[in-house]
């Protein structure tokens, strides 16, 4: 969707949040109560979370930025597709270029999207699956980042308004 009323806007908006606030509380309880067999699902999840949640954030950054001028339904469809078509190497760095993340939380992002790689390309957590104490590391490690952005993610909501966000589907 391009453009929606305030109304489906909350609407989207809310069960974006909502979705984000389930997944964090599920991880957390897998956490929490130690449930070892959810480790390697968390650890997938959070992965994907992270770099969809840092083209969310740059594609509501460009569009409250390009807000203040008049922007067209041409626009919004470019900033779309330029954002679906970010790797998580190109978010992370556009994220901190334009000034969403700090320099710790680029260097964090950017140690990630490497042991991303690693896990892809060398079977790291085929290898390493039943040493549940590597996997529970990695999962904090993940949650305690993707809990940075959703932190960041709160804070552009907020600047933007409700009104002021737009669906993306990354």
């Amino acid at each position: 969707m391009i453009a929606l009323s305030q109304k489906q806007v909350h609407l989207k908006t809310s069960n974006f949040v909502d979705l984000i606030n389930e997944m964090a509380d599920e991880i957390n309880k897998n956490l929490n109560k130690r449930k070892k067999e959810k480790y390697f699902e968390s650890i997938a999840l959070l992965y994907s979370f992270i770099e969809n949640v840092l083209k969310w954030l740059i594609y509501a950054n460009a569009l409250w930025t390009r807000s203040a001028k008049k922007i067209t339904t041409k626009d919004i469809r470019v900033i779309q597709n330029s954002c679906k078509k970010l790797n998580f190497f190109g978010a992370t760095n556009v994220a901190y270029i334009d000034g969403l993340i700090d320099l710790e939380l680029y260097r964090r992002i950017h140690g990630i999207r490497e042991e991303r790689n690693k896990i892809i390309h060398k079977f790291w957590v085929y290898q390493r699956r039943g040493d549940l104490r590597v996997m529970r590391k990695k999962l904090e490690k993940l949650a305690t980042t993707a809990n940075s952005l959703v932190g960041i993610f709160n804070r552009v909501t907020r600047r933007i308004g409700v009104e002021e966000v737009y669906e993306i589907v990354l």
